[in-house]
C-alpha cells in the first residue's frame, strides 16, 4: 500500500473514531491588586502586539496574571506541562530549563523516545532581554488527542520574561490563533489537530465558568455548558479571531463607532479605544487607577453594556462587569486600548465577555459562534430500584391500575392514592430541615406535592421528620388531608429547608403526615418514606408551589428541565437542570404537552407489528386485543402472562409523528418458569380525562425522557444501554511438576487464610502457579499491569518496585496525571518476610471500564512473596471478594464498579475455558460460554463467595458431611477436608504425593464426583478431574484441606469445577449461578483436491517456484502473488454474508450483515491490476462464525490471468501471521482465536494420500495421524518458518540451509537451486523447463530426510513422485533461490504434508509433526 493510501486509510479510521475532548481549565484566583495589574498589563500586551499594525504575537509579560490554564503532555512517556490556551497567539512553547526561583515543569527531550531534532532558532526580543530556544518535534498529547511529530518550541532562555513568569503557575503557551501569526510559520496546534483527523469537527470552544470549573473542548461543543442555540459571525481576518462589530450600547445609548473586535481567551477584560472607554467610565461614575484601570462604587446600579455582533445583541449585566471588590470599591472589567490603523481601532472581548457567552471557535467555517453560557450545573440524583419477586410484580401491576383509576375517576384528580407504592421500584434520598434529616422519597411525575412522615407507623423502619430538631422550621399549620380506603391520611403543611442533591429550597412548603393508617401494611413495610411530586401546579393539594416550580423560581437550575434514566438492570438517575448525555444516544424528539396537570401528550397511534391496535376509545379492550394477538392470558383480571418461549411482535407508539418501538425484551417484566409477565395492563379512565394510555417504567427504561418544564413539552431519546465488558484471561501452562506444586501450595494458602477462622485474604506465595490472569491499566496515561482476578480476596494491589531478577510491570505514580496521594500503610506479614506498601488513588481501567480516584495498594516490599512471585507472569492481584475481607476497609473493585453505574447488572462471570482462552465478563454473562440456564444458590456469607453444600457423592456413595463450600477462581483444584479427600482417594485407587497431591493410573476408569448445591447436582467426569499426565500417572484435581471452626470445615470449588461449570457471581442479589460451560469443539473442513494432468503438474511445479521467488525477492514480502493458484490442489467451502453466499461472487447488497469499510485493497499484477475494497460481514467457516470480519471484495481481476478465470476456486483464505496481512487487518486465524470459538488456538492440515483432505480448526483429528506430535518453535511470525537442522539423501548431507517454511499452498518441495541440482544429479533426474525434474520410474531412489527440532522426517520414493507419464516420473522437487535476509530457505509443501500431519499451533507459536495416517488398500472405491 502506498504511503498516500496508508495516510488516507488512517484518516478515515481516525474520523470514524473521533470524539470531542474536554480539557479542564484551572482558574487562577487573583487578589484585588493582581486584578488591577492584570488589567493594566493586558492592555500593554495588546498595544505591543498590534502597534502600527505589526504583529508580534508572543509578548507575554502579562501572562503572570492569566487566569485560565490547563494540562498537556509532551514526549513519550508524556511530560506534564501547564499551558495557557491562548487564542491570541499561534505557537506552542514550553521551557526546557527551569528559571531561577521557579517550580516550572520542564521538557527534557532526552527522556522522550519520540523526540526528533529540528534545531531551527525560535527567538523573540523582549524588554529586558531575549527569549529564545529552538524548534523541536515530538508527540504532544492534549487530553485524548495525540499530535505525533509536532513542531513546537522548547525555550532555554527566559530572562526576558521577567519575574512574573518565574512565579506564575503556568509553564508555557499553546496558541489557538491562525497560521498567519505563527512564529517560524510552523503549523499551529489547531491546524495540526484538524489535519490529524482526530476531531469530529474542526472546532474548539471555551467555557470559562462562572464560579465553577472552566473547560476547553476540542472537536465540538459541550451541550451542558450553554443554553439555547449558537449565533454565528464570520471572521473578518484570519490572524486573530477578529470579527466585525456592529455597535456598543450602554443602556440605550450608543458609546462606540469602532467597527472591529477580537475575541481573546488570554485577556481577562474588555478593552476598547481609550476615548470610548473614558466616555463609558464617565457615564458609570467610574474612576481611573494607574491611568488604565477603572473602579466604581459597589453600591451603584450600573446600566447594561451591550455588544452587537452579526446583528444580535450580547448583553453584560452589572454582575458580569465586576471583576473584584475591595471594601466599597469594585474593579470594572474595562480598560482603554489604542491600536493605530491599519489594525485598529478595535475592541478586545476577553474573559469578561467569555464568561457570559460560550464561544465556539469554528476553524473550519472561519467564524465565531456565541451562545449563553450555562450558569449552573445539573444535579444528579441516584435512584434505587427495588427488586420485585414474580408475585410482587403481579401485585404491582394490579394495584398500579387501581391507583390511576382512583386518581382519574370522572376526571376528578386525587393525585396521592398511594397504597400501591409498596411496589414502587425507584426512589432516592433528599433531606429536610437544618441539619438535614434524611428521607427516602419516590420522585413521582403523577403528583405535585412533597410529603414526609413525622410519626413512625407501627412495625415500620421509616425515617421521620422532627421539626423540633430543625433550626429552619417554620410553622404553617394548614391541614393536609386525604380520605383513603380504610382510614384517613392526614397531617399539616409546614415550611423548612429541603435539600435535593446540591439544590436547596429555603422556606419550602410541604406536608408532614402524622396519620397514615389509610396507607395500609404495604406502606409500613415499604422502603420509601414519602413522595416528591414532579407534576404541575394544577394538581397540587392545597395549591402550594410544586417542588419543580420552586426549583425553577430559585434560579438554581441551568434549564427548567428534569430527566429520568431508569436504567436497564443498572442504577437509575434523576437529573435536575438538564439531561445527562451519558444516558442517551442520538438526539431528542419533542412533543408538546396537551395538558398542564400530568405530563400528558397526544398519542398518534399504537401498532403491534404492522397492525394498528389503538383508537384510545376503550383502552381495556385495546389491551385485551393486544393480549389475544400475543397469546397472553389474564391473571386476576388485569395482569397478563405469556409463554416465555413465544416470539412476540414489536409494540410501537407514535408520538409527535415519530415511532417509539418496544421489543420483546422490553415488554417482559419477570419470569417464573415458562411464564413471563407482560408489562401491560388494562385501564379505563372515563371522559373528560380519559380515555388514555399511561407510558410508565416499561417505556421509560427504553427511552430517556426529558421533562421540559420551561417549554411545556416532553423530549424522548433512546436510553443508553450499558454493555458487558469482556476481559481475556491468559492461562499459564504448567508442567507436571508445577501442577503438583500448585496443588500443594494452594492448600497451604487456604489453610493460612482461614486458620482459626481468622481471615488473611492475601497469602499469595502459591500464585506462582496460578493459571488465569488478565490485563488492566493504572494511571493516566495507563500503565499496564497483569493481574490475577481472585474471588478469594478483596483488594487491588500492584508493585511499584521491580523485584530482583523479575520482569514485572511496575506502577510509577510520578508518571500519572491522575494520581492522588493517600499514604496509609498497606501491610501483610508473610512467611519469610514482609509484604508492604501504601494505599494510593488513581484511575484504574478494566477493559472499557474506568474507576476514577480508586483506592488501591502500591507495594514496594515483596521479599515475603518468594521466588515464585518474581518469576511469575503476573504483577498484582485484583480481588473480587466482599467488603468484609478488604484490607484497610477500602471499597472493593466490584463495589466501586457497581457504584459507578457502568455495569448493566451488578454481576461478573468467569469462563475458564477447556484448552481455549478464558474470559471474565463484568456486567452480565456471555451466552456463548454456557448452555441451558442458570441455577442459583444464595450466599451463606458475604466474605468469600460461600454457599451451603448439600452433599458430595462418588458414584452413588455419599463421601462428605461438610455443609459449606467456597467458589474460588484463584484456586486451581478441588479442596476438601483431609479425611473426606482421603476416603475419595482410596475409593479411586489414588496414591498421595508429598502428603497433599494424588495421582492415579491413567488407564483406570473413575466414577463421577457429584456436588449437590441448592438441590441440584453438578457432576465432574473423569476427564474433568484429571489435571495433567506424566507417562502412566495422572494427577487428580483434589487435595486435602482442614479448616477449623468457626470458618470450617469446608470445600473449595476451584478451577477444576469452574472449567466444567460457568459461574455467575451475582453481587447485587448475593448469590451464585451455575450453568454448564460451553465446550468448544473442533471444526473439520473437507478439502477438495484438484486432479492434475501430467502437464498441469509440471506447470504447477514451475509456477509454484516463481510464486515464492516473487514473494521473497530480496526479503521483501509481497504475500499475494496469486497467478499460480490456478494449479492449487486443495480448496474448501466457506460462506460470506447473511444469508451465506457460498459460490461464485459475493454481493454485499444481498447480505443483511454487511458493513461498509471502503478502504482500498490493491495489488499490481503482471498484465493488469487486481483491486477492490475492504468490507466487513459475517464469515462462516464450517460451524465457526466471524461477525463483522474485515476482508477484501475484489472487483477487478484482469491481473489474475486466464488461469484464475478457469480455476475451481473463488478466493483465498490466508492462515499466515499478522505481520504479512495487507492493510494490517486481523488475520482469519487471529479473529477465530479472539472469538473464543476454538477449543485450542490451533489448526491442522491432513492432505490425504489418495483420500479426501481435511483442515481442522481448534485442534487435531486423531484419526489422521499415528503416534504423537513432535514440536518445533517458529523462528519467524510471518510465514510458518522454523529452523532446519539438515537434509540428507540416503546417508549423505545435501544441504547447508538453516531455515524452512511449511506451506499448504505449495504443491512441492523447494530448496536452493544448487542443493536441488546436487540432489537431482544423485537421483539421475533430468531438468524440464529449468525448474522441474523427471526421473525414470523404474529407478530405485534413496530416502530424502529433513531434520527438524532434532528429529528426522523421511520421505520415501513413493512420497517423492508426483505424477507419471509413461516411463517418466515427476519429482516433487524444484529449485528456489531466495536472497538474504529472507533466504536461503526450503519450502516444505504438499509433498511433505501428505506424509506428515502438521499441527499449526498459533497459541504456542510452533509447528507439530506426526506421521499421517495412510489409507489401507482395499477394493472399496470412493467417488
Amino acid at each position: 500500500m502506498s504511503n498516500l493510501l496508508r495516510i488516507a486509510a488512517a484518516a478515515v479510521l481516525a474520523v470514524a473514531a473521533a470524539q470531542v475532548v474536554n480539557v479542564p481549565l484551572t482558574k487562577r484566583d487573583l487578589t484585588y491588586e493582581q486584578t488591577v495589574a492584570a488589567v493594566h498589563q493586558g492592555a500593554e500586551r495588546w498595544e505591543a502586539r498590534l502597534d502600527g499594525g505589526k504583529d508580534d504575537p508572543i509578548v507575554i509579560d502579562d501572562y503572570q496574571n492569566a487566569q485560565y490554564y490547563g494540562e498537556i503532555s509532551v514526549g513519550t512517556p508524556g511530560q506534564k506541562e501547564m499551558v495557557i490556551f491562548d487564542t491570541g497567539s499561534a505557537n506552542l512553547w514550553v521551557p526546557n530549563t527551569k528559571p531561577f526561583l521557579s517550580q516550572k515543569n520542564i521538557y527534557d527531550h532526552s527522556k522522550s523516545s519520540t523526540y526528533k531534532k529540528n534545531g531551527t532558532t525560535f527567538a523573540i526580543q523582549y524588554g529586558s532581554g531575549p527569549v529564545s530556544g529552538v524548534f523541536s518535534a515530538d508527540t504532544v498529547t492534549i487530553g485524548d488527542l495525540k499530535l505525533q511529530d509536532y513542531t513546537f518550541a522548547e525555550v532555554d532562555k527566559t530572562s526576558g520574561l521577567g519575574l512574573g513568569y518565574r512565579l506564575g503557575k503556568f509553564d508555557g503557551i499553546l496558541g489557538l490563533g491562525w497560521d498567519s501569526i505563527s512564529v517560524g510559520h510552523v503549523p499551529t496546534p489547531m491546524n495540526a489537530l484538524v489535519q490529524s483527523g482526530q476531531l469530529p469537527e474542526p472546532v474548539f470552544a471555551f467555557y470559562l465558568g462562572n464560579k465553577q470549573p472552566g473547560e476547553l473542548v476540542f472537536g465540538g461543543v459541550d451541550p451542558k455548558h450553554y443554553t439555547g442555540s449558537f449565533s454565528f459571525v464570520p471572521l473578518s481576518s484570519e490572524s486573530y479571531w477578529e470579527i466585525n462589530l456592529d455597535g456598543v450600547k450602554l443602556g440605550s445609548d450608543s458609546v462606540s463607532s469602532t467597527k472591529s473586535a477580537i475575541v481573546d481567551s488570554g485577556t481577562s477584560l474588555l478593552a476598547g479605544p481609550k476615548s470610548e472607554i473614558s466616555k463609558i467610565a464617565t457615564k458609570l461614575g467610574a474612576k481611573s487607577v494607574l491611568g488604565r484601570e477603572y473602579v466604581v462604587d459597589c453600591s451603584a446600579k450600573l446600566p447594561d453594556l451591550t455588544f452587537t455582533l452579526g446583528g444580535k445583541d450580547y448583553t453584560l449585566k452589572q454582575a458580569d462587569l465586576i471583576l473584584q471588590a475591595s471594601g466599597s470599591q469594585c474593579i470594572l472589567g474595562l480598560t482603554g486600548l489604542d491600536v493605530p490603523p491599519p489594525r485598529g481601532p478595535l475592541w478586545i472581548l476577553g474573559d469578561v465577555f467569555m464568561r457570559k457567552y460560550y464561544v465556539q471557535f469554528d476553524w473550519g467555517k472561519k467564524r465565531l459562534g456565541f451562545a449563553t453560557a450555562a450558569q449552573a450545573t445539573v444535579v444528579k440524583m441516584p435512584l434505587t430500584k427495588r427488586d420485585l419477586t414474580y408475585e410482587q410484580t403481579v401485585a404491582a401491576i394490579h394495584q398500579g391500575a387501581e391507583r390511576w383509576e382512583a386518581r382519574l375517576d370522572g376526571g376528578k384528580d386525587d393525585p396521592i392514592v398511594i397504597d400501591d407504592y409498596q411496589n414502587a421500584q425507584y426512589y432516592g434520598e433528599i433531606s429536610v430541615g437544618t441539619p438535614g434529616q434524611k428521607e427516602m422519597v419516590i420522585f413521582d411525575t403523577g403528583s405535585a406535592n412533597l410529603w414526609v412522615p413525622n410519626t413512625k407507623p407501627f412495625l415500620s423502619q421509616k425515617n421521620i421528620y422532627d421539626h423540633s430538631k430543625s433550626s429552619t422550621y417554620k410553622k404553617n399549620g394548614t391541614t393536609f388531608a386525604i380520605q383513603y380506603g380504610s382510614g384517613p391520611v392526614s397531617g399539616v403543611f409546614s415550611a423548612d429547608t429541603v435539600t435535593i442533591g446540591d439544590l436547596k429550597l429555603q422556606d419550602y412548603t410541604f406536608a408532614e403526615v402524622d396519620k397514615t393508617s389509610g396507607l395500609g401494611l404495604g406502606y409500613r413495610l415499604g422502603k420509601f418514606d414519602g413522595i416528591l411530586g414532579l407534576g404541575w401546579d394544577s394538581i397540587s393539594v392545597g395549591h402550594v408551589p410544586t417542588p419543580m416550580n420552586a426549583l425553577v423560581q430559585s434560579g438554581q437550575l441551568p434549564e427548567p428541565v428534569f430527566a429520568f434514566y431508569l436504567g436497564n438492570k443498572q442504577p437509575g438517575e434523576l437529573v435536575f437542570g438538564g439531561v445527562d448525555p451519558k444516558h442517551y444516544t442520538g438526539s431528542f424528539s419533542f412533543v408538546p404537552l396537551s395538558s398542564e396537570s400530568y405530563w400528558e401528550i397526544n398519542l398518534d397511534g399504537v401498532k403491534l407489528g404492522s397492525d394498528s391496535v389503538s383508537s384510545t376509545k376503550r383502552p381495556k379492550s385495546e389491551i385485551s386485543k393486544i393480549a389475544t394477538k400475543l397469546g397472553a392470558k389474564s391473571v386476576l383480571g388485569r395482569e397478563y402472562v405469556v409463554d416465555c418461549s413465544a416470539k412476540l411482535p414489536d409494540l410501537t407508539f407514535t408520538l409527535g409523528g415519530k415511532d417509539y418501538t418496544l421489543k420483546q425484551a422490553d415488554l417482559i417484566l419477570q419470569a417464573s418458569g415458562s411464564q413471563c409477565i407482560l408489562g401491560l395492563t388494562g385501564l379505563d379512565v372515563p371522559p373528560p380525562r380519559g380515555p388514555l394510555w399511561i407510558l410508565g417504567d416499561v417505556f421509560m427504561r427504553k427511552y430517556y425522557v426529558q421533562f421540559d418544564w420551561g417549554k411545556k413539552r416532553l423530549g424522548f431519546a433512546t436510553a443508553a444501554q450499558a454493555t458487558v465488558v469482556k476481559m481475556p484471561l491468559t492461562k499459564r501452562d504448567l508442567t507436571y511438576e508445577q501442577t503438583v506444586a500448585a496443588i500443594h501450595q494452594g492448600a497451604e494458602r487456604w489453610e493460612a487464610r482461614l486458620d482459626g477462622g481468622k481471615d488473611d485474604p492475601i497469602v499469595i506465595d502459591d500464585y506462582q502457579n496460578a493459571q488465569y490472569y488478565g490485563e488492566i491499566s493504572v494511571g493516566t496515561p495507563g500503565q499496564k499491569e497483569m493481574v490475577i482476578f481472585d474471588t478469594g480476596s478483596a483488594n487491588l494491589w500492584v508493585p511499584n518496585t521491580k523485584p530482583f531478577l523479575s520482569q514485572k510491570n511496575i506502577y510509577d505514580h510520578s508518571k500519572s496525571s491522575t494520581y492522588k496521594k493517600n499514604g496509609t500503610t498497606f501491610a501483610i506479614q508473610y512467611g519469610s518476610g514482609p509484604v508492604s506498601g501504601v494505599f494510593s488513588a488513581d484511575t484504574v481501567t478494566i477493559g472499557d471500564l474506568k474507576l476514577q480516584d480508586y483506592t488501591f495498594a502500591e507495594v514496594d516490599k515483596t521479599s515475603g512473596l518468594g521466588l515464585g512471585y518474581r518469576l511469575g507472569k503476573f504483577d498484582g492481584i485484583l480481588g473480587l471478594g466482599w467488603d468484609s475481607i478488604s484490607v484497610g476497609h477500602v471499597p472493593t473493585p466490584m463495589n466501586a464498579l457497581v457504584q459507578s453505574g457502568q455495569l448493566p447488572e451488578p454481576v461478573f462471570a468467569f469462563y475458564l475455558g477447556n484448552k481455549q482462552p478464558g474470559e471474565l465478563v463484568f456486567g452480565g454473562v456471555d451466552p456463548k460460554h454456557y448452555t441451558g440456564s442458570f441455577s442459583f444458590v444464595p450466599l451463606s456469607s458475604e466474605s468469600y463467595w460461600e454457599i451451603n453444600l448439600d452433599g458430595v457423592k462418588l458414584g452413588s456413595d455419599s463421601v462428605s458431611s461438610t455443609k459449606s463450600a467456597i467458589v474460588d477462581s484463584g484456586t486451581s483444584l478441588l479442596a476438601g477436608p483431609k479425611s473426606e479427600i482421603s476416603k475419595i482417594a482410596t475409593k479411586l485407587g489414588a496414591k498421595s504425593v508429598l502428603g497433599r497431591e494424588y495421582v492415579v493410573d491413567c488407564s483406570a476408569k473413575l466414577p463421577d464426583l457429584t456436588f449437590t448445591l441448592g438441590g441440584k447436582d453438578y457432576t465432574l467426569k473423569q476427564a474433568d478431574l484429571i489435571l495433567q499426565a506424566s507417562g502412566s500417572q495422572c494427577i487428580l484435581g483434589l487435595t486435602g484441606l482442614d479448616v477449623p471452626p468457626p470458618r470450617g470445615p469446608l470445600w473449595i470449588l476451584g478451577d477444576v469445577f469452574m472449567r466444567k461449570y460457568y459461574v455467575q457471581f451475582d453481587w447485587g442479589k448475593k448469590r451464585l449461578g451455575f450453568a454448564t460451560a460451553a465446550q468448544a469443539t473442533v471444526v473439520k473442513m473437507p478439502l477438495t483436491k484438484r486432479d492434475l494432468t501430467y502437464e498441469q503438474t509440471v506447470a504447477a511445479v514451475h509456477q509454484g517456484a516463481e510464486r515464492w521467488e516473487a514473494r521473497l525477492d530480496g526479503g521483501k514480502d509481497d504475500p499475494i502473488v496469486i497467478d499460480d493458484y490456478q494449479n492449487a490442489q486443495y480448496y474448501g467451502e466457506i460462506s460470506v454474508g447473511t444469508p451465506g453466499q457460498k459460490k461464485n461472487i459475493y454481493d454485499h447488497s444481498k447480505s443483511s450483515t454487511y458493513k461498509k469499510n471502503g478502504t482500498t485493497f490493491a495489488i499490481q499484477y503482471g498484465s493488469g491490476p487486481v483491486s477492490g475494497v475492504f468490507s466487513a460481514d459475517t464469515v462462516t467457516i464450517g460451524d465457526l462464525k466471524l461477525q463483522d470480519y474485515t476482508f477484501a471484495e475484489v472487483d477487478k481481476t484482469s491481473g489474475l490471468g486466464l488461469g484464475y478465470r478457469l480455476g475451481k476456486f473463488d478466493g483465498i483464505l490466508g492462515l499466515g501471521w499478522d505481520s504479512i496481512s495487507v492493510g494490517h487487518v486481523p488475520t482469519p486465524m487471529n479473529a477465530l482465536v479472539q472469538s473464543g470459538q476454538l477449543p485450542e488456538p490451533v489448526f491442522a492440515f491432513y492432505l490425504g494420500n489418495k483420500q479426501p483432505g481435511e483442515l481442522v480448526f481448534g485442534g487435531v483429528d486423531p484419526k489422521h495421524y499415528t503416534g504423537s506430535f513432535s514440536f518445533v518453535p517458529l523462528s519467524s511470525e510471518s510465514y510458518w518458518e522454523i529452523n532446519l537442522d539438515g537434509v540428507k539423501l540416503g546417508s549423505d548431507s545435501v544441504s547447508s540451509t538453516k531455515s524452512a517454511i511449511v506451506d499448504s499452498g505449495t504443491s512441492l518441495l523447494a530448496g536452493p537451486k544448487s542443493e536441488i541440482s546436487k540432489i537431482a544429479t544423485k537421483l539421475g533426474a533430468k531438468s524440464v523447463l529449468g525448474r522441474e525434474y523427471v526421473v525414470d520410474c523404474s529407478a530405485k531412489l534413496p530416502d530424502l530426510t529433513f531434520t527438524l527440532g532434532g528429529k528426522d522426517y523421511t520421505l520415501k520414493q513413493a512420497d517423492l513422485i508426483l505424477q507419471a507419464s509413461g516411463s517418466q516420473c515427476i519429482l516433487g522437487l524444484t529449485g528456489l533461490d531466495v536472497p538474504p535476509p529472507r533466504g536461503p530457505l526450503w519450502i516444505l509443501g504438499d509433498v511433505f504434508m501428505r506424509k506428515y500431519y502438521v499441527q499449526f499451533d498459533w497459541g504456542k507459536k510452533r509447528l507439530g509433526f506426526a506421521t499421517a495416517a495412510q489409507a489401507q488398500e482395499s477394493s472399496v472405491v470412493v467417488i
